[in-house]
């Protein structure tokens, strides 16, 4: 199983070392080397329904850590099959980071016995999970947040007219809050001085971020304190959403683990990714209780999003003042 996505990928061990090996994770006796890796065949087999592709058994290993280049989900490899083994997946080898051991499945398929129930996720609140927010006013909730440029552990959170930086790993705030207008003043003259809707990092770009508000859009350079493009409306910069709700507004945006060119986009409890360099969308729109599994308060949408700092490819999700963490 690889979160978030709730599907099952049956592969086929032959190995007898191999087999004890796997048996030993599913009991809990081997915990660091519990990620599935191997070489995929673009073909599919009736002990793996569902899916166009395998792993070819001669090639099956169990990791703790691999490189970035052959991380990749279920669903996305099926989605983008016909590029593995070149760009993508180079030398079709496949390691989905988030891959873990569910069951041991006898027979030639796994119909009978498969389950895709994602486990559930450990909500908090915002005034627990993030104790530098007390006393503030954004333990009840933000309006935005996203990675600051060029750093491993900070956060900038949004709510109305303010802003502050958070440090995710020492858990307190190292400036703010403060007034978008004084902290940002290359937004003076805009309506984005009273508050923005979401933000995010600019793909392949360590000083830019996209601040978004209603169905306006704009580029700030964070160094020089200017805006680089915009504001404008989100039909004419980013063509790719024409004919989707998503050009009246969003509620959150973040990058893609493992793609840099892409952006996860949502409003309501439908997201979407896009890659901004073509401009299109390449997946979605698409149920987040589909394919995170998210329910409760999370059930109709998020209000923000942001990658986890310092990890490759976990999320945090925020609604009022509530948040989770998901892969």
């Amino acid at each position: 199983m690889y979160p978030p996505s709730p599907e099952e990928f049956v592969f086929k061990l032959t190995d007898d070392a191999k087999i004890e090996e796997a048996r030993k994770i599913l009991r809990g006796e081997q915990t660091d080397k519990t990620h599935v890796m191997g070489r995929i065949r673009k073909q599919a087999v009736p002990y793996n329904p569902g899916w166009s592709y395998h792993l070819d058994p001669d090639t099956i290993q169990f990791f703790e850590m691999a490189i970035e280049v052959c991380d990749a989900s279920i669903r996305y490899t099926e989605e983008h099959l016909d590029e593995a083994c070149g760009a993508f997946l180079p030398g079709c080898f496949w390691c989905p980071w988030g891959s873990t051991l569910r069951r041991e499945v006898n027979g030639p398929t796994a119909t009978a016995t498969t389950s895709t129930a994602p486990a559930a996720l450990q909500t908090k609140s915002l005034a627990i999970g993030w104790p530098g927010l007390k006393g503030s006013t954004f333990a009840s909730g933000i309006d935005a947040v996203c990675g600051v440029p060029d750093s491993a552990t900070d956060l900038y959170l949004f709510k109305g007219d303010q802003y502050l930086r958070y440090h995710v790993g020492n858990e307190k705030i190292t400036s703010g809050p403060k007034s978008l207008a004084d902290g940002w003043p290359g937004l003076k003259g805009t309506t984005f001085t009273s508050g923005i809707d979401a933000a995010c990092g600019v793909p392949d770009n360590s000083t830019d971020l996209y601040l978004f508000k209603g169905d306006q859009y704009l580029r700030y350079h964070v160094g020089n304190e200017k805006i680089t493009s915009g504001p404008k409306s989100l039909a004419d910069g980013w063509p790719g959403l024409k004919g989707t709700t998503f050009t009246s507004g969003i509620s959150a945006a973040c990058s893609v683990p493992s793609e840099p060119t892409n952006l996860y986009l949502f409003k309501g409890d439908k997201y979407l990714s896009y890659r901004v360099p073509d401009e299109k969308i390449v997946s979605g729109p698409k149920s987040l209780a589909e394919v995170w599994g998210v329910d409760g308060v999370f059930s109709g949408g998020v209000d923000d999003a942001c990658r986890v700092p310092g990890n490759a490819g976990d999320l945090y999700f925020f609604k009022s003042d509530q948040y989770v963490r998901v892969r």
